[in-house]
C-alpha cells in the first residue's frame, strides 16, 4: 500500500505545483489523476518516484516513509509520457538494463526478458533498436520494462498520449489487463476520462494542481463536476469522434 498525507510539491523545471494531497492504494488496486496538460499529474509521479522534491506532507510505502528516500532506493516504475526509450539500444538491452542494475544474473535475466517478450507482444523485436521502433511499439517495451523489474508501485504519466486515437484506443485495451492485475499499487495518470473510468478503482481530477473532484468512476460520471462535465466529458466525445473519423 501507498499512502500520502498533506502532499504538497514545489513547482520547479516548469513542472505543475500540487497541493494537500491525500490519497491510499492498496496493491492490487488503480489511482487514476485526470488531468489536462499543466494539471500537475507529471509533478505528481515525479515526486512519488524522488524525482522532484515535495515541500511539505508525507508518503508511506507500507509502514516505511519514504520521502528521505533516493530514487535508486525506491523499487519504483515510473513510464512517462515520452516513455524514455533509448534510441541506440536494442529492445533486449532495455529490456534486461533493470534486472542488470539490480544484478540479477544473466541466465535468470535471460528467461525473464523472455518471458516479459512474449506477454507483451514484443519477441520479435528483441534486436531492434529503439529509432526503429514504432510508437505503438515503444509503448508496449515500456510497459514491459515497467513490468520486468517486479516494482513495489507503478507509476503512469498518461503512457498512451503520443498515440493516434484508434492507436491508443487500441493499445490502451491491449495493455488495460496488465495495469489492472498488476500485484502491486498503481497510479495511472491520463488526460481521457475513459482512460480513467476503465482503469481506475478511485479517481481524482487536478487542475493547476488543485483537487477539482474525487470519487468512484461511478461517482464522477453520475454526478461530475462542473468542470469535469465540460472538459473532459467534451475532450471524450472528440476523441470518440476522431477515433471513428481515423478508422
Amino acid at each position: 500500500m501507498i499512502k500520502a498525507s498533506n502532499l504538497s510539491i514545489k513547482y520547479l523545471y516548469g513542472a505543475q505545483a500540487v497541493t494537500d494531497l491525500c490519497f491510499e492504494v492498496e496493491s492490487g488496486k488503480v489511482l487514476a489523476i485526470l488531468a489536462e496538460e499543466e494539471g500537475g499529474k507529471t509533478s505528481l509521479l515525479k515526486a512519488l518516484a524522488g524525482l522532484i522534491p515535495c515541500e511539505s506532507g508525507s508518503v508511506f510505502l507500507g509502514e516505511k516513509s519514504i520521502l528521505n528516500l533516493k530514487p535508486r532506493e525506491r523499487n519504483f516504475s515510473l513510464i512517462l509520457e515520452n516513455e524514455g526509450i533509448f534510441r541506440f539500444k536494442t529492445v533486449k538491452k532495455q529490456l534486461e538494463l533493470p534486472l542488470k542494475i539490480r544484478k540479477i544474473p544473466r541466465g535468470e535475466r535471460a528467461l525473464a526478458v523472455q518471458d516479459i517478450s512474449e506477454k507483451f507482444n514484443i519477441t520479435h523485436l528483441l534486436q531492434d533498436i529503439g529509432a526503429q521502433l514504432y510508437e505503438d511499439d515503444k509503448v508496449r517495451l515500456a510497459f514491459a520494462r515497467a513490468f520486468i523489474r517486479k516494482a513495489d508501485c507503478l507509476l503512469l504519466d498518461n503512457p498512451f498520449n503520443n498515440l493516434k486515437a484508434n492507436e491508443r484506443d487500441r493499445v490502451f485495451h491491449e495493455m488495460l489487463p496488465h495495469i489492472k492485475k498488476a500485484e502491486c499499487p498503481v497510479i495511472f495518470a491520463t488526460n481521457l476520462l475513459n482512460e480513467a473510468v476503465f482503469t481506475a478503482d478511485y479517481i481524482i481530477c487536478l487542475n493547476y494542481g488543485i483537487i477539482i473532484q474525487k470519487g468512484t468512476p461511478n461517482e464522477i460520471l453520475n454526478n461530475p463536476s462542473e468542470y469535469v462535465r465540460e472538459t473532459f466529458f467534451q475532450r471524450t466525445m472528440h476523441s470518440a469522434q476522431r477515433t471513428v473519423t481515423d478508422s
